[in-house]
């Protein structure tokens, strides 16, 4: 009888407990924006880049580009391609003097590259050639601006306050993208705002199935990796673990879109410290970030945190995109723990397109979600600065906005 007794008290606890509700614990809620701010004429932001310092900012789209104050969200200044000779926007850098560079490309063969005062959006240089700054990429350093390109398979640095080129390096294949990087952290510092150049700078090429490395004053090659088994699309350096990633797709039909591998390489020497797809099925696989030691692989249906030294996998979550990309947009931080109250590094993304996530970098956990303005829809990885996370976003597909948050700093 007793037996029968706890059978009968252990079915009920059982049925009880299966069907008791789930409770789900909601993420923290977040600050609240700091500032909705438009920009005329910009239509859909789709380029944006902060100066070195955080303090301005220039984001483009449409028809026009504009800088603003990152504390305030005031425009300095907005600009009109047409007034270029440019049908569309290129991207943007920024130097240590105040001067900004935007590659303009337009319907006919001369590609041009503009600098311009931040100060006032006066234009003080132009350098244009007959395809050779045709653009992939634009990479900065305090004293210059290094372009590459598609169409003659060039890498050309100029001074960024005169324009002048200083250097041109011709290379054997399609150019897919750059970086710069100082040699040492303490060039830099391991904030990614923050200048200096006493040692010098290094400017990191991703073409055809080649890693390499050049010196950014002379031009000369430092390191290069050759016969890579994937094409190569993308890189990003993380200064802090000094390291570069690259990542490459192909597959025995050359379809650039299968089979793809991220190469962790010592941003000095070039050797190669790991590698790996992250994916069971050989699918597409980038690295769009890394700061802090972490970088961030994104996959169809997954973002993966992985140690920039070793590429061990630190987390995964589910795949998110802001709603005007085909690809997730993201950008690493630091922000103030809600929690703790310590300062940490961060990732900061939209995760449904009317919001803005920051999880912690070491373990993925959400430490906060912020709603945008009701009509906002986010269209471009944030601007990250120490005291405020900016996102561009875009109100009826057509009305640009930039829309900011407070880090807790």
């Amino acid at each position: 009888m007793r037996l029968l007794s706890l059978v009968v008290v252990s079915l009920f606890f059982l049925q009880t407990t299966a069907e008791s509700p789930v409770t789900t614990v909601a993420p923290p809620v977040g600050p609240a924006p700091t500032y909705a701010v438009p920009c005329t004429g910009c239509q859909v932001i789709d380029a944006a880049t902060a100066s070195r310092d955080g303090s301005v900012a220039v984001v483009a789209g449409g028809e026009a580009f504009g800088l603003f104050t990152t504390a305030t969200g005031a425009f300095k200044w907005i600009l009109y391609y047409v007034d270029y000779g440019s049908e569309q926007e290129g991207p943007f850098a920024f130097d240590a003097h105040g001067t900004i560079a935007g590659l303009a490309p337009n319907s006919g063969t001369i590609e041009t590259v503009w600098g311009i005062t931040a100060t006032n959006g006066n234009n003080t240089w132009s350098q244009s050639d007959d395809g050779s700054m045709s653009q992939l990429s634009l990479a900065a350093t305090p004293n210059s601006f290094v372009s590459g390109s598609v169409t003659d398979n060039a890498v050309a640095r100029m001074d960024s306050r005169t324009g002048n080129v200083t250097w041109k390096v011709q290379l054997n294949d399609y150019i897919f993208n750059m970086a710069t990087s100082a040699r040492n952290t303490q060039d830099l510092g391991q904030h990614p705002h923050r200048t200096g150049a006493t040692a010098g700078f290094v400017v990191y090429v991703a073409y055809g199935v080649v890693a390499a490395a050049f010196d950014e004053a002379k031009g000369t090659l430092i390191w290069n990796v050759t016969e890579l088994p994937t094409h190569l699309f993308a890189l990003v350096v993380d200064e802090a673990s000094r390291v570069v990633m690259f990542a490459g797709c192909t597959d025995p039909s050359g379809n650039p879109l299968t089979y793809c591998t991220v190469y962790g390489f010592d941003a000095s020497s070039g050797k190669r410290l790991w590698e790996g797809n992250f994916t069971s099925s050989g699918s597409l696989v980038n690295v769009v970030a890394a700061a802090d030691g972490v970088s961030y692989l994104f996959t169809a249906s997954s973002v993966i945190a992985v140690s920039s030294r070793t590429g061990k996998q630190l987390w995964t979550m589910p795949a998110f995109k802001a709603a005007g990309n085909n690809v997730p947009a993201a950008s690493p931080g630091r922000a103030v723990n809600p929690i703790t109250k310590k300062d940490e590094a961060v990732l900061f993304f939209s995760a449904s397109g009317s919001d803005l996530t920051c999880v912690g970098a070491k373990d993925g956990a959400v430490r906060w979600v912020s709603m945008l303005p009701a009509g906002h829809v986010a269209t471009q990885s944030p601007i990250v600065t120490r005291t405020l996370v900016i996102l561009p976003t875009a109100v009826g597909g057509e009305h640009a906005f930039v829309v900011a948050f407070p880090t807790g700093h």
